[in-house]
Protein backbone atom coordinates (compact mmCIF):
# COMPACT_ATOMS: atom_id res chain seq x y z
CA UNK A 1 0.00 0.00 0.00
CA UNK A 2 1.43 3.37 -1.02
CA UNK A 3 2.30 5.64 1.53
CA UNK A 4 0.24 8.96 2.09
CA UNK A 5 2.04 11.84 2.50
CA UNK A 6 1.40 14.36 5.47
CA UNK A 7 -0.06 16.93 4.23
CA UNK A 8 2.88 20.05 3.44
CA UNK A 9 5.04 17.27 2.24
CA UNK A 10 6.48 17.17 -1.01
CA UNK A 11 5.09 20.32 -2.51
CA UNK A 12 5.84 22.89 -4.63
CA UNK A 13 5.28 26.10 -3.75
CA UNK A 14 6.73 29.42 -5.66
CA UNK A 15 8.80 31.59 -3.37
CA UNK A 16 7.67 34.58 -1.60
CA UNK A 17 8.56 38.64 -3.07
CA UNK A 18 11.03 40.51 -1.96
CA UNK A 19 8.53 42.62 -0.28
CA UNK A 20 6.89 39.55 1.37
CA UNK A 21 10.80 38.60 2.78
CA UNK A 22 11.08 41.80 3.93
CA UNK A 23 7.78 41.42 6.15
CA UNK A 24 8.98 37.68 6.94
CA UNK A 25 12.42 38.80 8.07
CA UNK A 26 10.92 41.31 10.35
CA UNK A 27 8.81 38.98 12.09
CA UNK A 28 11.26 36.35 12.95
CA UNK A 29 13.45 39.24 14.42
CA UNK A 30 10.53 40.03 16.49
CA UNK A 31 9.58 36.64 17.41
CA UNK A 32 13.60 36.19 17.73
CA UNK A 33 13.60 38.99 20.46
CA UNK A 34 10.29 37.26 22.14
CA UNK A 35 11.58 34.31 23.12
CA UNK A 36 15.12 35.53 24.57
CA UNK A 37 12.58 37.93 26.61
CA UNK A 38 10.35 34.79 27.30
CA UNK A 39 13.18 32.67 28.52
CA UNK A 40 13.91 35.10 30.84
CA UNK A 41 11.01 36.87 32.34
CA UNK A 42 8.47 35.06 30.77
CA UNK A 43 5.67 35.41 28.22
CA UNK A 44 3.45 37.19 30.27
CA UNK A 45 5.92 39.36 31.09
CA UNK A 46 6.62 40.48 27.90
CA UNK A 47 6.59 44.91 27.07
CA UNK A 48 5.80 45.87 23.55
CA UNK A 49 8.44 48.68 23.94
CA UNK A 50 11.32 46.33 25.34
CA UNK A 51 10.33 43.92 22.51
CA UNK A 52 10.54 46.87 19.69
CA UNK A 53 14.03 47.65 21.09
CA UNK A 54 15.49 44.46 21.01
CA UNK A 55 14.38 43.52 17.43
CA UNK A 56 14.99 46.89 16.37
CA UNK A 57 12.05 48.23 14.63
CA UNK A 58 9.97 51.10 15.76
CA UNK A 59 6.60 50.78 17.47
CA UNK A 60 4.68 51.32 14.64
CA UNK A 61 6.33 48.39 12.67
CA UNK A 62 6.11 46.20 15.50
CA UNK A 63 2.01 46.24 15.68
CA UNK A 64 1.62 46.52 12.42
CA UNK A 65 2.97 42.94 12.34
CA UNK A 66 1.55 42.27 15.73
CA UNK A 67 -1.47 43.56 17.35
CA UNK A 68 -0.77 42.95 21.16
CA UNK A 69 1.55 41.01 23.52
CA UNK A 70 -0.65 38.31 23.10
CA UNK A 71 -0.19 38.35 19.53
CA UNK A 72 3.36 37.82 19.82
CA UNK A 73 3.07 34.96 22.07
CA UNK A 74 0.73 33.39 19.80
CA UNK A 75 3.39 33.80 17.11
CA UNK A 76 6.01 32.56 19.03
CA UNK A 77 3.20 29.32 19.29
CA UNK A 78 3.14 29.37 15.55
CA UNK A 79 6.72 28.78 15.19
CA UNK A 80 6.70 26.32 17.43
CA UNK A 81 3.86 24.21 15.72
CA UNK A 82 5.52 24.88 12.48
CA UNK A 83 8.96 23.09 13.63
CA UNK A 84 6.29 20.58 14.96
CA UNK A 85 5.19 19.64 11.59
CA UNK A 86 8.58 19.80 9.97
CA UNK A 87 9.71 16.77 12.07
CA UNK A 88 6.30 15.15 11.30
CA UNK A 89 7.06 15.55 7.77
CA UNK A 90 10.79 14.61 7.70
CA UNK A 91 9.77 10.90 10.07
CA UNK A 92 6.83 10.28 7.28
CA UNK A 93 9.75 10.33 4.35
CA UNK A 94 12.66 8.44 6.15
CA UNK A 95 13.26 4.87 5.62
CA UNK A 96 11.97 3.65 8.42
CA UNK A 97 9.19 0.89 8.66
CA UNK A 98 5.72 1.98 9.47
CA UNK A 99 5.44 0.93 13.19
CA UNK A 100 9.07 2.72 13.25
CA UNK A 101 7.91 6.12 11.73
CA UNK A 102 5.46 6.37 14.47
CA UNK A 103 8.07 5.95 17.56
CA UNK A 104 10.65 8.34 15.98
CA UNK A 105 7.61 10.74 16.07
CA UNK A 106 7.08 10.47 19.22
CA UNK A 107 10.29 10.71 20.04
CA UNK A 108 11.48 13.00 18.11
CA UNK A 109 8.60 15.18 18.92
CA UNK A 110 9.19 14.91 22.53
CA UNK A 111 13.17 15.59 22.32
CA UNK A 112 12.07 19.11 20.08
CA UNK A 113 9.91 20.66 22.67
CA UNK A 114 11.64 19.58 25.94
CA UNK A 115 14.88 21.35 24.32
CA UNK A 116 12.86 24.23 23.17
CA UNK A 117 11.18 25.05 26.55
CA UNK A 118 10.18 28.73 25.35
CA UNK A 119 8.11 27.41 22.31
CA UNK A 120 6.90 24.88 24.43
CA UNK A 121 5.26 27.19 27.19
CA UNK A 122 4.18 29.88 24.36
CA UNK A 123 2.60 26.92 22.86
CA UNK A 124 0.52 25.84 25.82
CA UNK A 125 -0.58 29.54 27.31
CA UNK A 126 -1.94 29.88 23.74
CA UNK A 127 -3.55 26.11 23.70
CA UNK A 128 -5.12 26.99 27.13
CA UNK A 129 -7.72 29.38 25.84
CA UNK A 130 -5.93 31.86 28.38
CA UNK A 131 -5.24 34.47 25.46
CA UNK A 132 -8.46 33.80 23.92
CA UNK A 133 -9.57 37.02 24.33
CA UNK A 134 -7.18 39.03 23.48
CA UNK A 135 -5.17 37.49 20.93
CA UNK A 136 -6.46 38.29 17.03
CA UNK A 137 -8.71 35.93 15.02
CA UNK A 138 -6.48 35.80 12.69
CA UNK A 139 -3.00 34.73 14.22
CA UNK A 140 -5.42 32.02 16.38
CA UNK A 141 -6.70 30.57 13.70
CA UNK A 142 -3.67 29.80 12.07
CA UNK A 143 -2.71 28.38 15.37
CA UNK A 144 -5.21 26.19 15.12
CA UNK A 145 -5.25 25.33 11.69
CA UNK A 146 -1.09 24.53 12.41
CA UNK A 147 -2.68 21.92 15.53
CA UNK A 148 -5.09 19.87 12.82
CA UNK A 149 -2.01 19.46 10.41
CA UNK A 150 -0.08 18.06 13.39
CA UNK A 151 -3.28 15.89 14.48
CA UNK A 152 -3.66 14.96 10.65
CA UNK A 153 0.14 14.29 10.09
CA UNK A 154 -0.02 11.76 13.20
CA UNK A 155 -3.19 10.30 12.08
CA UNK A 156 -1.96 9.27 9.05
CA UNK A 157 1.31 7.94 10.47
CA UNK A 158 -1.27 5.59 12.52
CA UNK A 159 -3.35 4.73 9.77
CA UNK A 160 0.30 3.67 8.12
CA UNK A 161 1.05 1.55 10.68
CA UNK A 162 -2.85 -0.11 10.72
CA UNK A 163 -2.36 -0.96 7.37
CA UNK A 164 0.96 -2.53 7.83
CA UNK A 165 -1.38 -4.55 10.40
CA UNK A 166 1.71 -4.16 12.77
CA UNK A 167 -1.27 -3.99 15.57
CA UNK A 168 -3.87 -6.08 16.04
CA UNK A 169 -6.68 -5.47 14.79
CA UNK A 170 -10.02 -4.10 16.20
CA UNK A 171 -13.06 -4.35 14.79
CA UNK A 172 -14.05 -0.64 14.95
CA UNK A 173 -11.02 0.36 12.95
CA UNK A 174 -11.95 3.91 13.24
CA UNK A 175 -11.95 3.64 17.11
CA UNK A 176 -8.69 1.89 16.56
CA UNK A 177 -6.97 5.35 14.99
CA UNK A 178 -8.19 7.50 17.22
CA UNK A 179 -7.10 5.64 20.31
CA UNK A 180 -3.90 4.50 19.01
CA UNK A 181 -3.70 8.87 17.77
CA UNK A 182 -4.37 10.07 20.82
CA UNK A 183 -1.56 7.70 22.70
CA UNK A 184 0.90 9.18 20.69
CA UNK A 185 -0.39 12.69 21.45
CA UNK A 186 -0.27 11.63 24.98
CA UNK A 187 3.36 10.34 25.12
CA UNK A 188 4.52 13.49 23.71
CA UNK A 189 3.16 15.70 25.95
CA UNK A 190 3.60 13.37 29.13
CA UNK A 191 7.66 13.68 28.41
CA UNK A 192 7.20 17.62 27.80
CA UNK A 193 5.91 17.92 30.89
CA UNK A 194 7.98 15.60 33.21
CA UNK A 195 11.05 17.41 31.39
CA UNK A 196 10.69 20.65 34.02
CA UNK A 197 11.82 18.80 36.77
CA UNK A 198 14.88 17.74 34.98
CA UNK A 199 18.30 20.12 34.86
CA UNK A 200 19.50 18.31 31.86
CA UNK A 201 15.56 18.48 30.39
CA UNK A 202 16.44 14.79 28.54
CA UNK A 203 14.10 12.26 27.90
CA UNK A 204 12.80 10.79 31.20
CA UNK A 205 14.28 7.36 32.17
CA UNK A 206 11.62 5.35 31.96
CA UNK A 207 10.54 7.08 28.89
CA UNK A 208 11.14 4.04 26.11
CA UNK A 209 9.58 1.71 28.88
CA UNK A 210 6.61 3.99 28.72
CA UNK A 211 6.30 3.99 24.88
CA UNK A 212 6.66 0.00 24.73
CA UNK A 213 4.30 -0.26 27.53
CA UNK A 214 1.94 2.47 25.76
CA UNK A 215 1.94 0.05 22.27
CA UNK A 216 2.03 -3.56 23.97
CA UNK A 217 -1.30 -2.75 25.64
CA UNK A 218 -2.77 -0.81 22.36
CA UNK A 219 -1.82 -4.63 20.69
CA UNK A 220 1.12 -3.96 19.22
CA UNK A 221 2.54 -7.94 17.50
CA UNK A 222 6.09 -7.22 18.18
CA UNK A 223 7.35 -9.38 21.29
CA UNK A 224 9.93 -6.93 22.24
CA UNK A 225 8.83 -3.74 21.65
CA UNK A 226 11.15 -1.78 24.38
CA UNK A 227 13.93 -3.48 21.68
CA UNK A 228 12.45 -1.58 18.83
CA UNK A 229 11.77 1.29 20.54
CA UNK A 230 15.20 1.73 22.05
CA UNK A 231 16.84 1.10 18.53
CA UNK A 232 14.77 3.85 16.82
CA UNK A 233 15.20 5.85 19.90
CA UNK A 234 19.29 5.34 19.36
CA UNK A 235 18.74 5.98 15.40
CA UNK A 236 16.56 9.26 15.23
CA UNK A 237 18.60 12.38 15.28
CA UNK A 238 18.72 13.97 19.16
CA UNK A 239 18.03 17.39 16.95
Amino acid sequence: MARVPIEGQEQDLPGPSPHRRRVEAREAAILAAAREQGASVGFLALRMAALSRSAGVSMGSLYRHFESREDVIVGVACDSRRARLEVLVDVAGSGFEPVERLIAAVIRDARFRIGQPDLAEAEALTASGALREVASARRLGEFAALGRRIAGGIEQLTRDVLAARAFLPWRDTEAQARTLSHAVGTLMAGATASADERPDRGLPPDFIDVCAATFTGLGWREPYPRDVVERVATAVPVA
